[in-house]
């Protein structure tokens, strides 16, 4: 907020007033932007709004959230004008669920290659030492756009391999969302797109990550503890209903239908 920006220049003694400051960008309707500046305490407090108001800073911090796809990091990046977008997805058409989920602080001019390197190198960093494969990583993107509490990743993991073990279609949301372009909730029809994302069509993992997944969901894919779920379903508070059989599930989804999350 300006409230805090304002604090913390006048904590770094770049400002005499943090409320002053926050008055006048307020005032002023100033859009301020993220990222590292380069400050005097010669300034005045005009000048540092301006200055921040358009974006004129040695860094830009961005945030790269966990279950974010090419797509979204490449807006963040022409957002933040790091890069173009469609120059992003040209290059990284390959490393999708490798683009780790991360805050990063990116100097301004810095090439587009190293931009990706570092997403790259940050993966490498954060994994290493951990047993993970291309399957991994393509179950944990997966598990990713699922769960909704920490606890749920593993179990959520557990049931897709057991899916697989038994030739059962996984029929997860999450990759009919990635065939089509976008997160929002399917139709039924949706269910019916070609496509080998389409887990509602095909018997297998897709065939490569559908988002970039954070280390939680990646560890949870790893070997998740064993369970004789095959079916589960979200409420709203974000509770997982787990399931051993489809019966078990229709007679489950009957019991919570009113607390179901849409």
């Amino acid at each position: 907020s300006k409230v805090t920006i304002g604090n913390n220049l006048q904590s770094q003694q770049f400002i005499r007033s943090g409320w002053l400051f926050a008055l006048y960008a307020k005032v002023k309707r100033a859009n301020l932007q993220s990222g590292v500046y380069d400050l005097s305490s010669s300034q005045t407090i005009g000048d540092i709004i301006a200055k921040m108001a358009k974006g004129d800073v040695l860094e830009r911090s961005i945030v790269i959230k966990e279950g974010y796809r090419r797509e979204e990091i490449g807006a963040i990046l022409e957002k933040y004008r790091l890069a173009k977008k469609d120059e992003f997805l040209a290059k990284t058409e390959d490393k999708e669920g490798y683009l780790f989920p991360d805050t990063y602080f990116i100097p301004v001019n810095t090439s587009l290659d190293k931009i990706i390197k570092l997403f790259e190198d940050n993966f490498a960093k954060k994994t290493a030492g951990l047993k993970i494969d291309k399957k991994t990583i393509i179950l944990a993107s997966i598990v990713e756009r699922e769960a909704k509490l920490d606890g749920d990743r593993a179990p959520i993991a557990r049931v897709y391999l057991n899916r697989l073990d038994k030739g059962m279609k996984l029929e997860a949301d999450p990759t009919i969302q990635y065939a089509k372009g976008n997160w929002e909730k399917i139709q039924n029809g949706d269910k019916k797109i070609d496509s080998f994302y389409n887990t509602y069509l095909y018997k297998s993992l897709p065939p490569g990550p559908i988002c970039n997944p954070g280390l939680k969901s990646i560890k949870a894919s790893i070997n998740p503890p064993a369970n004789d779920y095959l079916y589960f379903f979200h409420l709203k508070d974000g509770t997982t209903i787990f399931s051993q059989t489809k019966e078990e599930h229709e007679a489950n989804l009957e019991k919570y239908r009113s607390q179901i999350a849409n």
